[in-house]
């Protein structure tokens, strides 16, 4: 699971008055873009997805968070937008916390039941492995519902016997 975060800059048009209706006062006068009451503003817009190949769907994302802001100066605009998605991680922290799997930077506890297999004895042919899947902090993850099972080739005897 990957999180990506991308942000968009650029002008728009909002009226005086504080709403950011594009086109409520813009008209066209031979050949001309008029525009009454309005002023140019900077807007900031910004997205953090969830990228992972084990949700369903074609996309493949999920959608975290999706700000955005304007205002004429281009500082007070970063500002807005830093204020909006802050404090990031604990948005992040939530949502791991609320959907426990797929796990972001998962580790793999492996354990065995036995120590080895051997060909010559038909009770130790057969092992059991059982795992437990980590997320980056450490945390056992295991959901039910929203689990991703993995699955093993099962053979009952050995190639070439």
């Amino acid at each position: 699971m990957d999180l990506i975060f991308f942000y968009d800059l650029f002008l728009w048009t909002a009226n005086e008055d504080g709403s950011t209706d594009k086109y409520a006062y813009a008209y066209f006068k031979d050949h001309v873009l008029y525009q009454t009451n309005q002023i140019i503003v900077f807007k900031l817009r910004s997205q953090l997805e969830i990228n992972s190949s084990c949700f369903c769907g074609p996309s493949r994302n999920y959608i975290l968070s999706n700000k955005d802001t304007h205002s004429a100066n281009i500082y007070q605009a970063v500002k807005n937008l830093v204020s909006l998605n802050w404090p990031m991680d604990r948005m992040i922290w939530y949502w791991e916390s609320e959907h426990p799997v797929p796990a972001r930077e998962p580790e793999m506890e492996i354990r065995y039941e036995k120590e080895y297999l051997s060909l010559l004895d038909p009770e130790w042919q057969k092992m059991e492995i059982y795992i437990r899947i980590k997320n980056c902090r450490g945390q056992y993850v295991y959901d039910k519902f929203n689990g991703q099972p993995v699955y093993f080739f099962k053979r009952n005897r050995p190639i070439g016997i």
